[in-house]
Parts: C-alpha cells; structure tokens; sequence
C-alpha cells in the first residue's frame, strides 16, 4: 500500500511538470562595435569628442602622439558619425589646447566589429607659422635657479601661476604665467631681492612663450617662442 502511494505521488508530480509551459527566454543582446582613434599622424596627443563644440560632456577617448586609443564601446552609424578632434600642442612645455573648424571626421560605424577614426595631422590644417593662441595673451616660463624661493609680482600684487598658485616658485622649479602684452620690465621678481627683469627681454607680444631663468643675483632672458607649430616640440 505504501509502494503504491509512493507511485500515485511520483505520477502526479510528473504530470504537471510536463503540463509546465516551456519558458522562453530573450536571445542575447548584440555586441555593439568598437571604436579605435588613431593619432599616427600627429606628433603630439589628442582628445576627441562627439560634439562640435567639445563639451568635457562629450569627451569621447584620449590618444597619445603618433599612437592610438584603447578600444571604445560605441553605437552603430551606418550613415556616419562625426568625431571632432582637440589638438594638445605642447610650446615649451606648456599645453596648448587647439582645433581648427571645420574639424570633424565623419566615419561609418558598422553594427560590430571594429573600426579606426583616423585623426587628420594637424600640419595639413594650418600653416606652420599660424598662431594656435589667442594673441591677447602672453606666457612667462620661469625657472628658479636660485637657493630660495621667489614671487612673481606686478606693483604690489603677487602673481598666481597657470595652477592657481600664489605660494611662489621653489628653487629648481619652473613656473608658468599668463601675462598682458606690453611692456615687461613692470614684473619684478621677488625673493631675497627684489630684481626687476632684464632689458634684454622685449615688450611682450600676445601668442608666444617668453623662457627666463632667476639666479638669485640676476634674471636672465633665454628665448621668445612662438605658439606655433614650428615652435612646437
């Protein structure tokens, strides 16, 4: 009697997981492309973004000089997608940040596998002389030779360098500041002295680089760069 109840249960239970409805389930969703920017044709890094006016938003991939980026999940754009480029030029060690307009590339992005954006060389876009700058403004590069510490100083008021800092340079540093065309002999540079700068500097002219170093005892001018692609290192 018991072995039969067992059997009448095992049935039951049998039946109704064969009456259970096949549950169906969603394929998997398709691997999207990949996009790859490739900057071989440029001497110095790149960022590139999906929009025209390169929002920090629509930052879309960084990649190095005469390199390319990593592999960037992206969506399928069988008509093309514009990629729009930002040029990091560095003039005397500072970077500049430049794009030519019209600059984007427009590249077709299958529905997966990879594709590369190639980014246009910037030495075909503009001349090798052509200012990459705003011409209202110019750069003092500054390195403190000395054993103290030293303040760049208009009148009475301390300049902040490009980082926003008021606290001087130290020794063996360099420093970098925005300053106004016009005449230059209005810095000072501060520290155990005050040391005006040196007549050899000319009037400072928007769009260039002026390269000084301090020893303490005197400031020297070493050279006046244009932010220019020739002046690009």
């Amino acid at each position: 009697m018991r072995n039969a109840r067992a059997l009448w249960v095992s049935a039951i239970v049998l039946f109704a997981s064969c009456e259970q409805p096949a549950v169906e389930r969603e394929p998997p969703p398709a691997a999207l492309p990949f996009v790859i920017i490739d900057n071989g044709a440029n001497p110095f890094p790149v960022e590139v973004f999906t929009s025209p006016d390169r929002h920090p938003g629509s930052l879309l991939a960084e990649a190095p000089a005469r390199g390319r980026s990593r592999e960037i999940e992206f969506h399928p754009a069988p008509a093309g997608f514009d990629f729009f480029p930002r040029y990091l030029v560095r003039v005397e060690g500072i970077v500049f940040p430049f794009f030519p307009n019209p600059s984007g590339s427009s590249v077709i992005v299958p529905d997966a596998g990879r594709v590369l954006v190639p980014i246009q060389g910037l030495a075909s876009l503009v001349e090798p002389d052509a200012p990459l700058a705003a011409g209202d403004r110019a750069w003092l590069s500054i390195r403190n030779l000395s054993q103290t510490r030293v303040w760049l100083r208009i009148g009475n008021e301390v300049q902040a360098d490009l980082s926003g800092s008021a606290d001087g340079i130290n020794p063996g540093q360099t420093s970098v500041f925005g300053a106004s065309p016009g005449n230059a002999p209005r810095y000072v540079l501060e520290g155990a002295e005050e040391r005006p700068f040196p007549g050899s500097l000319p009037g400072l002219e928007g769009g260039a680089v002026y390269v000084l170093e301090f020893f303490g005892s005197q400031v020297r001018f070493l050279r006046r760069t244009p932010i220019t692609l020739r002046g690009a290192s």
